[in-house]
């Protein structure tokens, strides 16, 4: 009898053994299946390179109008009002142009590079400096390589500064440059390790990068060689940031950061001049998704390189560095159905003693608000007004109020 089952049970396992196998078969198939589909969900939208690269396209295509009650010191790349002693006053403009059209690329690597993802940037829009606005000429905005794993990254390339990492809603011509808020892009090499405490996420990055990429001051001119790149040292950035989630699940972010750079020529008189700056950063979503606050606030020295003293890094009489101040704060709130609705305020003063007489802008100012219509998305279209004011030393002060509205097709 027990032999009997013995041979039964054995008999039973082994018709019950294919399907068990064939089984087991169907369900690899299925998990490779599900694989590939999660590989190309993750590339939908890319296309594939000559050497294996994954690449997406993205941009905009956009149109400004500006009108302004005032002169400034130009009708699109507007930073300054100019003096009302007479000859400026109330002197209104309007502009229309395409300019801010962007057309971008983010690449992705087949391989890991030191086990970490390779990726890339390619970015352009048409704002190059020419003489007409109708054949507007390229300007490359980003064009870097990036190597990242889970907690730290290196970029080699041109892209924003390290500082000054926040931007306002206004002005994206130059995104208030000069009249408070700092920083720009230059060719450099960054690294930069975020590690996770809990629920905090610090950030430590620092940067090797090129001064006088911005100014371009040459006070050894026409040598080719910029006061920063004789100096024969590049600028240092650095920045450390921790964000903890105090207000729901978006991160409440703070965050400090500097730069220091050197320039030098080889004429007569002063020959080498430093450039150094530091500030903060803070943004605090008080409702999430609703309602958030932040801003910047900075003090430096020769700062015309990284987009502050309203461009005025050197005085030319005295051959001394300019110190300047400055920041920014803005609102932003979510409207249903609507899109953003923001207001803020922004400052760049550089010291009154330190400036030419006559020329020197003493401070650049603004209060402004504006809102940002994404109901139609990726229609959006934007309106923005600001009430500016440039005060100068030993000169008439110049104010304007500078309206825009704007019309953009994201893709």
């Amino acid at each position: 009898m027990v032999r009997w089952l013995t041979v039964c049970t054995f008999c039973a396992l082994f018709v019950a053994a294919p399907k068990v196998h064939a089984q087991t078969n169907e369900e690899l198939l299925e998990r490779i299946e599900a694989l590939e589909a999660e590989r190309q969900e993750d590339n939908e939208g890319s296309y594939l390179t000559k050497l294996g690269s994954m690449f997406e396209l993205y941009g905009f295509l956009r149109v400004d109008a500006t009108y302004s009650d005032s002169e400034f010191n130009d009708t699109q790349v507007s930073f300054r009002v100019l003096p009302e002693n007479g000859t400026n006053d109330d002197d209104d403009h309007f502009s229309i142009y395409g300019r801010l059209t962007r057309l971008g690329l983010n690449f992705k690597a087949p391989d890991e590079v030191w086990d970490a993802a390779l990726t890339g940037r390619f970015e352009i829009d048409f704002y190059g400096f020419d003489s007409s606005d109708s054949r507007n000429l390229i300007r490359m905005r980003h064009a870097y390589l990036q190597i990242a794993d889970d907690n730290w990254s290196f970029l080699a390339g041109q892209t924003s500064d390290l500082i000054s990492p926040l931007y306002p809603s206004v002005n994206p011509d130059l995104v208030n440059w000069n009249v408070g808020n700092l920083g720009d892009r230059r060719p450099q090499l960054r690294g930069t390790y975020s590690p996770e405490f809990g629920d905090a996420k610090l950030t430590l990055a620092g940067a090797l990068a090129l001064q006088g990429a911005i100014d371009g001051k040459n006070f050894d001119a026409p040598d080719g060689v910029t006061n920063g790149e004789d100096s024969g040292l590049p600028q240092l950035q650095a920045r450390a940031a921790i964000g903890i989630p105090l207000f729901g699940e978006q991160d409440t972010e703070l965050g400090i950061w500097g730069a220091r750079g050197w320039e030098e020529t080889d004429g007569p008189g002063p020959d080498d001049w430093d450039m150094r700056v530091y500030g903060l950063d803070l943004r605090v979503p008080v409702v999430e998704d609703r309602f958030w606050v932040q801003g910047e606030v900075w003090q430096g020295e020769n700062v015309s390189d990284v987009r502050g003293g309203v461009g005025q890094g050197i005085n030319t009489t005295t051959l001394d560095e300019i110190d300047a101040t400055g920041g920014w704060v803005q609102g932003t709130t979510v409207v249903d159905g609507l899109g953003d609705v923001f207001a803020g305020y922004t400052i760049d003063s550089p010291d009154r003693e330190d400036v030419p007489v006559g020329t020197g802008v003493s401070r650049n100012s603004a209060i402004y608000a504006g809102m940002t219509v994404k109901r139609w998305d990726p229609f959006i279209m934007g309106f923005e007004w600001m009430g500016w004011e440039t005060e100068y030393r030993g000169n008439d002060d110049g104010d304007a109020n500078r309206f825009r509205l704007y019309f953009s097709y994201r893709f």
